[in-house]
């Protein structure tokens, strides 16, 4: 966030009058494009953006679902060709297991209500939470085929993205709440309430399969053995361990 507040693409201002978006940007002082417009284009250019981004992780997702079907196929390499489109662009484009965190989920589900308020039809945002949610139902099915008789599983990563404490509507914890066929544990570097490093890393050689939910570099380190491991976002391509099921690439013996 910090990051962001002072490397933005653009500065949008929502002013109630032109001195006071002029007195927000002499605050602010960027050297970035900036955009004045009245509170309802600013609300709705926000709402916009982030629910545009989220239908570009939900197709991507489509996408990486499509390519495990298929020996072969690689869902990165897709996106790295559909990705130097420049009416598309690689960001955002990235199949693994869907968005969460406190903006995406929230703004989706805002600009749906908004266009079925107004008459609209609010059937592409509630169809990209939709398919948001099948990826977990898609994961729950595998790790349940996997895991077997052994009925238990680690999930590597219970925040919604690496390098942060915050799980608020992440995949992890969706996975978790929606889970009652296996009993889960979980490890997550930062989040509160996770297993220790060294009790994870036991935790993989008595569990029946490891999700990682996360690409957290951080995972790159455990020793995985020879349980199946779930990795959603091939972030042990390099690695491969001896039991690895990535999402989003298709082999022939899957």
């Amino acid at each position: 966030v910090l990051r962001d507040m002072s490397h933005p693409d653009f500065v949008l201002i929502g002013e109630s009058d032109e001195k006071a978006g002029r007195m927000l940007w002499n605050i602010l002082a960027l050297p970035v494009p900036t955009y004045y417009t009245n509170f309802v284009n600013a609300e709705l250019a926000k709402l916009s953006i982030n629910t545009f981004l989220t239908t570009k992780i939900a197709f991507a997702c489509t996408m990486a679902r499509l390519a495990e079907k298929l020996p072969g196929a690689d869902v990165d390499t897709v996106s790295n060709i559909v990705g130097a489109d420049s009416r598309i662009g690689r960001k955002y484009l990235t199949g693994a297991n869907g968005f969460g965190g406190p903006c995406f989920p929230r703004d989706n589900q805002a600009l749906a209500q908004l266009a079925y308020s107004l008459g609209v039809s609010p059937r592409l945002p509630r169809t990209v939470i939709e398919e948001n949610e099948t990826q977990i139902w898609a994961i729950n099915s595998l790790a349940c085929q996997l895991a077997g008789e052994n009925k238990s599983a680690l999930v590597m990563g219970m925040a919604y993205k690496p390098g942060t404490p915050v799980t608020e509507e992440s995949q992890g914890k969706r996975f978790l709440e929606g889970m009652k066929s296996l009993t889960v544990r979980w490890y997550d570097p930062m989040a509160k309430g996770s297993l220790s490093r060294d009790a994870a890393q036991a935790a993989i050689a008595d569990s029946g399969v490891v999700i990682l939910m996360q690409p957290d570099p951080d995972f790159l380190d455990f020793n995985y053995g020879d349980t199946p491991v779930i990795d959603c976002w091939r972030l042990l391509r390099k690695k491969q361990p001896k039991n690895w099921h990535p999402r989003g690439i298709g082999r022939a013996n899957d």
